[in-house]
């Protein structure tokens, strides 16, 4: 399963049990209890979804159980709002195509169809923290239906793109260009932009994260 905070490749502590390090982790204050993964997108509706400002959502739909959006279409925000969580979904983009999924409605994770801007900056390539964190390595599929995992904990960010971890553990130091909500210290929605194009989204969860 998906756990950067345990899968993060430090070096191994030969001095500590391997039962014994685990006991200690979980009673440790940085131990996380996880909640059921709740469905963001019930594939048949816009329910839980509304634009900015409250404004009549625009240039959104849903076909084959998919969330779709038209070249004119304004942000879209979840009505929940959430600190620390596991977020999870499946795009799509065709040639020339990018949007973005914001956290918390403040750190930009670009999507980006990387063969059509080879010229682009590692910081602005799909699954950056855009213009802030670069991917390690690229795993973008052009054409086909791409897999985001992310976790946010505080301002720690992991993403994985198609199983790949293209961030891990990095702190997110700014809030990103067009960011819904500055208040840094609040929980906030999770938003999803299409940049005057149509892109795709499918099985988008999250999972609250306490502690």
């Amino acid at each position: 399963s998906f756990n950067p905070l345990l899968d993060s490749g430090a070096p191994e502590m030969n001095r500590i049990p391997t039962t014994l390090f685990f006991i200690l982790l979980a009673f440790s204050p940085t131990a996380f209890a996880e909640e059921t993964a709740e469905k963001l997108f019930d594939g048949k509706s816009l329910s839980g979804w509304a634009c900015i400002s409250g404004a009549p959502i625009t240039g959104w739909s849903v076909k084959n159980q998919e969330l779709v959006s038209s070249p004119d279409a304004r942000a879209l925000v979840s009505v929940d709002k959430f600190e620390n969580f596991d977020f999870e979904c499946d795009f799509q983009l065709d040639a020339k195509e990018s949007g973005s999924v914001y956290l918390r409605g403040r750190y930009e994770v670009h999507l980006l169809d990387d063969p059509s801007y080879p010229k682009a900056p590692t910081n602005e390539k799909c699954g950056s923290i855009f213009q802030q964190l670069a991917p390690t390595k690229s795993s973008y599929r052009p054409g086909q239906w791409n897999n985001l995992k992310i976790r946010l904990v505080d301002k720690i960010v992991t993403v994985k793109l198609n199983d790949t971890t293209v961030i891990e553990r990095k702190q997110i130091r700014n809030l990103s260009r067009g960011a819904f909500n500055q208040n840094e210290q609040n929980p906030g929605p999770i938003l999803l932009q299409s940049q005057g194009c149509s892109i795709r989204f499918k099985n988008l969860t999250i999972r609250r994260i306490n502690g």
